[in-house]
């Protein structure tokens, strides 16, 4: 029994404006974590400037320049068997393991069908402008599902803005935590089949799995990031384990990671029963409900005849009436 996957979805690569060349840019656009870069202020409506305004306050606050360009790049660590598995993928470099699990070198990963686009952009041996967003103590007892602003502190930004419809609305954003950067050069680039990319990486946009970042568990702690940033858990048990071994490592490392969810093969599937069962329950109660409202309607029309009959002798006491 092993862990097989961890994740930190936060990590980012930040370029300066003039170390991009276009074409690379318009490849990463769609990774792109600043969603109001391309308003124009001559031209955007108001509300349109106060978003620009509002996310570059924030990103200034966690210790970014406004100019930069900041890109979704999550990491992944993998223990030494799985970057085994993956290194018949590398098409730059090599693996190092010793060097992944000191900190200064990664693996930049892509899957195939994102290979013409970086293949020729990223090359082993290059300086990666790796970064992540770091919580202190207080920070990370947050409940950023709340909607108690005021446990965020002061607003990075706060301004009223009308919006399209005229409406006077207030534009607020907070920052939460600080820029650290992660010092690492490219150790190799590996391209993934989407079978092993679908297993491995972790989507750095919607239906995109981009650039990723690869490492070894002890990378973290190299880095000085620790597990505090961990979004995503996996472990794989093989025949012979003890199950009660995987229950204590699986709940102890829950406990200690805050905002993680626990999932089980079992429970997903359990879900997934629960879900055909009350859509067939509500396929079921429809079909009823049909076959009532057909039997009301043709009950109204006969009345309704019957009321229609009535009115060439005598005014209805009904002057409408609609079956529903």
């Amino acid at each position: 029994m092993h862990t097989a996957k961890r994740t930190v979805s936060s990590t980012r690569l930040n370029f300066t404006e003039n170390e991009l060349d276009d074409k690379t840019k318009l490849d990463l656009k769609k990774f792109e974590l600043k969603k109001f870069a391309d308003t124009d202020p001559e031209n955007a409506h108001g509300f349109d400037i106060a978003q620009k305004e509002s996310e570059e306050a924030m990103i200034e606050k966690i210790v970014y320049k406004k100019t930069d360009l900041i890109y979704s790049c999550p990491t992944v660590a993998l223990f030494d068997d799985k970057l085994d598995e993956l290194d018949q993928f590398v098409i730059d470099g090599k693996i190092d393991k010793q060097k992944l699990k000191g900190g200064s070198e990664v693996l930049l990963v892509m899957d195939i069908t994102n290979k013409i686009k970086f293949e020729e952009t990223f090359k082993a041996g290059d300086k990666l402008p790796l970064s992540d967003i770091i919580l202190n103590e207080k920070e990370e007892q947050l409940d950023f599902s709340s909607l108690d602003f005021s446990q965020l502190g002061e607003p990075a930004y706060q301004k009223k803005v009308k919006s399209y419809t005229g409406e006077v609305t207030e534009e607020r954003s907070y920052a939460i935590g600080k820029r650290k950067d992660i010092n690492v050069k490219i150790g190799a680039v590996l391209v993934l089949d989407l079978d092993v990319a679908n297993k491995y990486m972790t989507e750095a946009a919607e239906g995109n799995h981009g650039l990723n970042v690869f490492c070894s568990p002890e990378s973290f702690k190299a880095w000085g990031v620790g597990e505090r940033n961990l979004t995503e858990l996996s472990i794989k048990i093989n025949d012979d384990a003890s199950i009660e071994d995987a229950d204590n490592l699986w709940y102890d490392t829950i406990a200690q990671a805050k905002g993680i969810s626990s999932y089980s093969t079992t429970e997903i599937t359990e879900n997934i029963n629960r879900g055909t069962h009350k859509v067939m329950c509500i396929y079921y109660s429809m079909m009823v409900i049909v076959l009532l409202t057909s039997a009301a309607q043709a009950a109204a029309e006969s009345q309704r005849c019957c009321i229609c009959s009535a009115a060439l002798t005598k005014p209805p006491r009904v002057t409408c009436l609609s079956a529903i």
